[in-house]
């Protein structure tokens, strides 16, 4: 029985690593906006977007999500580790999962929380 379990658990582990090995993950800037974005679920895709966040000014997400989730809370890069210059450009990630079918557009505005300045937006499809 025990020699039955072990191959039933590993047959479980090999399918566990063949379904992750065929997620992928697509990375998205600005300049990719209004491009179709085709993914699967399972799949991640990262929006990287220009910000100086010592103006005040960030990109918030506009959008009600329904094929894609939010993992976690957006984050921030500088462009030139280690140069501690205030008022430097950085990166602002947001990460989102695949989660089932459908098509969803990310909307993304750079201002402040009320005060708008410009607009991204992603065309997503989920198969």
């Amino acid at each position: 029985m025990a020699s039955f379990t072990r191959i039933v658990f590993f047959l479980l582990l090999i399918a566990s690593v063949m379904r992750s090995c065929d997620r992928k993950l697509v990375v998205v800037t600005a300049s990719e906006a209004e491009k179709p974005i085709t993914l699967r679920r399972g799949d991640t895709v990262v929006v990287k977007l220009p910000v100086t966040p010592a103006t005040g000014y960030m990109w918030h997400l506009r959008s009600e999500l329904s094929a894609l989730r939010q993992v976690g809370s957006s984050q921030f890069e500088t462009l030139e580790p280690g140069s501690g210059k205030p008022g430097a450009v950085e990166v602002q990630t947001f990460r989102f999962a695949a989660e089932q079918k459908g098509n969803e557009r990310l909307r993304f505005t750079y201002g402040r929380q009320m005060d708008t300045l410009k607009e991204v937006t992603f065309a997503i499809t989920v198969q």
